[in-house]
C-alpha cells in the first residue's frame, strides 16, 4: 500500500490536483494509520492482507483533516445521495433526509473505523 494509492482513491471521488498542504496532510494520515494498526496488531509492519484496511481508514482521515480546515474541494459533492436503484424500468431514490454535511460526516466516521475485526485478526500476543 502506498500513498499513491489513497491519492488514486481521492482523485476518483472528486479531488483533481493536490496543494502541498493536502498531500502533507494525507502522508501524514498515511502514516498515522499505519502505524497504529501496527501497534494494536503488535507487529513491525502491516500485513498485505490489511492493505485495502489502511487504504480506507486513511482516506477517512485525510478527509476529516481536510475537512477541518476547509480543504475539501467543491467538487466532491455530497448533495445527492442515491438511497436506491432498480433496474427493471431504471427507477432512482435519492436521500432527501440528510443534509450533505451529515453525509459526508457519516461517510468519514465508517472509513475512519473500517476493519476493525480484520485488524485483530492479525493481533499478536506481547511478551
Amino acid at each position: 500500500m502506498t500513498v499513491e494509492k489513497v491519492k488514486e482513491f481521492l482523485q476518483s471521488i472528486g479531488f483533481s490536483t493536490f496543494t502541498s498542504e493536502q498531500e502533507t496532510i494525507i502522508e501524514t494520515a498515511f502514516a498515522s494509520v499505519k502505524q497504529r494498526i501496527c501497534n494494536i496488531c503488535n507487529l513491525d509492519t502491516v500485513p498485505s492482507e490489511l492493505d485495502y484496511v489502511v487504504l480506507y481508514r486513511t482516506v477517512g482521515s485525510a478527509l476529516a483533516s481536510l475537512n477541518a480546515i476547509g480543504a475539501i474541494p467543491s467538487t466532491l459533492d455530497f448533495a445527492k445521495g442515491i438511497k436506491e436503484t432498480k433496474i427493471g424500468d431504471t427507477d432512482v431514490s435519492y436521500i432527501s433526509s440528510t443534509a450533505p454535511d451529515k453525509r459526508f460526516e457519516m461517510w468519514v466516521d465508517v472509513l475512519s473505523s473500517y476493519g476493525a475485526r480484520e485488524i485483530y485478526s492479525f493481533r499478536r500476543m506481547r511478551w
